[in-house]
């Protein structure tokens, strides 16, 4: 996170944090919303909920969904925390710049609904760097009961086997390994991008181009999956239909040039389905300055529903990820593995969340 946008984080989390504290808003009491929040502060939706995560992972605030958020009652420093935090469930998250400028506080906000009911509070440590979340692993693996992990990526599988040995509960967030046998939860990545698929179809198009990074994430690879399933029931060449793109050339540049040479093609894409909503947004920069309209000329979609997806020119169809439900489950994992320590790894829970499509301004039927 750039310097500045660190300070008025920090800043608006101990402002609303003295006001619990001086009773301003008092235990129980609802909290302003986000609006009203980003308006008070003059700053982004993203700072303000990266605060609001902060004080949930304090247990200053609990959120509660469809109704907002809430002062805790009793508050932390009132409440009895077991010595050594023996009954911390820890969630492993992301930080500012590797999550693409985007966080996901509904994960969280799910998994504290779940482990408090059962005696545990909630911390959230973030990292930036395949380096940092390895030595969380290795420094907050003592001083919990499990652990949530949203893992980087394959270098973290050291880690995660030390783990297993020390029969540290944890669960895998987002992606998981095909070669580690542990509890995992994530969202059906082929269904949604099959879903995203089907709808492009049903609004005729079947000039459709998927332009997704190439990485090993099991994320990305179950995404794939789903749109060649999706163009083979369509009659949708696949060999046309993809651009994959090696994930270190992902930039404004090498997008240009992609666009430019398809559509330079007699038969040019009417559809573009990006794998992430920040590749989408980077698509649609590049189109508005070819001259492309959308969806006029061009139907664009992405996928994960980040904050500035409906905040565009032209919002953005995309697929929802239901972040909430995925914390959810992941807290009952955990729950579960502290009832019956000697569970077998064979016997771990494996579950896809269905994800659901967001249509906006950005797809239209074919002209």
């Amino acid at each position: 996170m750039p310097p500045r946008e660190q300070l008025i984080y920090k800043r608006i989390e101990d402002e609303i944090k003295s006001r619990i504290l001086s009773g301003v808003y008092s235990p129980g009491s609802r909290l302003p919303t986000e609006r009203a929040l980003v308006e008070e502060f003059d700053t982004s939706r993203l700072t303000v909920a990266k605060s609001l995560a902060s004080l949930i992972a304090d247990g200053y605030i609990v959120r509660t969904r469809g109704r907002g958020s809430f002062v805790c009652d009793p508050l932390p420093d009132a409440q009895t925390v077991p010595e050594g935090n023996s009954d911390w469930i820890r969630f492993i998250s992301p930080g500012y710049e590797a999550q693409g400028n985007f966080i996901r506080t509904g994960l969280l906000e799910g998994l504290y609904e779940t482990v408090t009911p059962a005696g545990f509070n909630v911390g959230v440590n973030f990292y930036n760097t395949p380096e940092e979340e390895r030595e969380l692993l290795r420094s907050r693996s003592a001083d919990c009961r499990g652990m949530a992990i949203w893992p980087i990526g394959r270098v973290l599988l050291p880690e995660l086997y030390a783990l297993q040995e020390k029969h540290l509960p944890f669960v895998l967030v987002d992606c998981y390994f095909p070669e580690l046998v542990c509890d995992h939860v994530l969202s059906d990545n082929a269904a949604g991008a099959e879903m995203m698929i089907d709808h492009l179809a049903s609004l005729g198009h079947r000039e459709i181009i998927y332009l997704s990074a190439q990485s090993d994430r099991t994320s990305l690879a179950d995404r794939l999956a789903g749109v060649i399933s999706g163009f083979s029931r369509h009659g949708i060449s696949i060999s046309d239909g993809l651009e994959l793109i090696p994930e270190a050339e992902v930039c404004l540049e090498s997008i240009r040039h992609r666009l430019e040479t398809r559509f330079a093609r007699p038969r040019p894409p009417t559809a573009i389905f990006c794998s992430h909503d920040y590749i989408a947004i980077l698509v649609l920069e590049q189109l508005e300055e070819m001259g492309i309209h959308v969806p006029g000329e061009v139907s664009v979609a992405g996928f994960d529903n980040i904050d500035r997806s409906s905040c565009l020119p032209v919002p953005l169809t995309t697929i929802a990820q239901d972040f909430f439900e995925i914390g959810r489950i992941a807290g009952r994992i955990l729950v579960r593995q502290n009832e019956d320590p000697g569970n077998h790894p064979s016997l771990a829970t494996q579950c896809r969340v269905t994800p659901r499509l967001l249509p906006r301004a950005s797809t239209a039927p074919l002209r």
